[in-house]
């Protein structure tokens, strides 16, 4: 069974934080400049204590006026974070944020320390890396290429 930390192995530990007293349009423009669609919100840069995602940022703009630069991260961020660690299955975690309705979820280490993030897109990839080699075995079992 996969772990999490063997798709991290693959996609690396890189997290991008952000604090929760930067502003919105902070956390929007480096969102944009990194081509990714949330940031971890964590002050001491160990700890999650939020999510700030491209839906986040949605909803705040339908329901006020308010300019970005004068709302901060904390008022906008999902402070219900869900987590997991390197050991739990993929399938765990595929099964969390389809429950969930998340496409992230931080990974921690047993002292619920930052170690990686990783996205529905990193646990589809790995799927689809295993089952390409589930395939290769039973193509070389079906044409007789295995010793």
């Amino acid at each position: 069974m996969s772990t999490v930390s063997e798709v991290l192995v693959v996609k690396g530990p890189q997290v991008y934080t952000i604090s929760m007293t930067s502003t919105v349009l902070d956390a929007v423009k480096r969102m944009h400049e990194l081509k990714i669609g949330c940031l971890v919100v964590t002050d001491d840069g160990a700890v999650p204590g939020g999510m700030i995602t491209e839906r986040d940022v949605l909803q705040r703009l339908a329901t006020a006026v308010d300019d970005l630069s004068k709302i901060t991260v904390g008022e906008v961020m999902t402070s219900e974070v869900i987590v997991c660690t390197p050991q739990d299955s993929v399938d765990r975690v595929r099964s969390i944020m389809k429950n969930a309705y998340v496409r992230q979820l931080p990974v921690v280490d047993a002292d619920g320390h930052l170690v990686g993030l990783v996205s529905l897109g990193d646990v589809n990839s790995h799927l689809v890396r295993e089952e390409a080699v589930e395939i290769k075995h039973l193509h070389d079992y079906i044409h007789g290429n295995v010793r």
